[in-house]
């Protein structure tokens, strides 16, 4: 994992048109770029929840990266920021929650760091919706302004028409099978 600057995320995310807007969220570079967004309700259920958590992880593409942004509108509390630094591995002894928004998690051909890249996402992905934190996330292998936004508890995912559809299976498949794990889990 890698703090990056605000500059060095806009780098990275230029080629997928996205930027760090100015409330630290995930936007579009092109102002009259907008894509589909589909919105899916959050199960209250902590298996559920955590079920629903694996399965964005694998709506995602896979890709050489994957990017955690915290917009401004989150402000935890000290318990809540030390299970965030224990969760993705912060170098540093404190998390600055007011500088450090942007992490960066480098993936390569191993499977196996992929698989626990994967899960470190989608313990984010629970926490930050037990929390109701603002968190958005995005991989190189975004197209079309693909990205997953968690914003108070709702989840939002955003893309191409392929991708929405995507999204509405998932919440589809977790409206049926709360517990149905993906196949990527259940490899690893």
């Amino acid at each position: 994992m890698k703090l990056l600057s605000r500059p060095d995320a806009d780098t990275l995310l230029s080629p997928l048109g996205l930027k760090i807007g100015e409330w630290n969220e995930l936007s579009e570079i092109a102002p009259d770029s907008q894509p589909r967004v589909q919105t899916l309700v959050a199960p209250k259920v902590a298996r559920d929840l955590y079920v629903a958590s694996l399965w964005l992880t694998d709506w995602l593409p896979k890709g050489k990266w994957k990017l955690i942004q915290i917009d401004n509108s989150t402000s935890p509390s000290d318990d809540e920021s030390f299970l965030f630094e224990q969760l993705i591995n912060i170098p540093t002894r404190r998390w600055d929650v007011a500088s450090q928004k942007t992490f960066k998690f480098e993936l390569d051909e191993n499977c196996e760091t992929g698989q626990r890249v994967d899960v470190v996402i989608s313990s984010v992905i629970f926490f930050a919706l037990m929390f109701e934190w603002h968190i958005h996330l995005v991989s190189d292998g975004c197209l079309d302004g693909q990205r997953l936004a968690l914003q108070d508890g709702d989840i939002y995912c955003f893309g191409s028409e392929e991708s929405i559809l995507a999204a509405k299976a998932i919440g589809e498949r977790l409206s049926l099978h709360p517990s149905s794990t993906p196949k990527w889990i259940e490899e690893a």
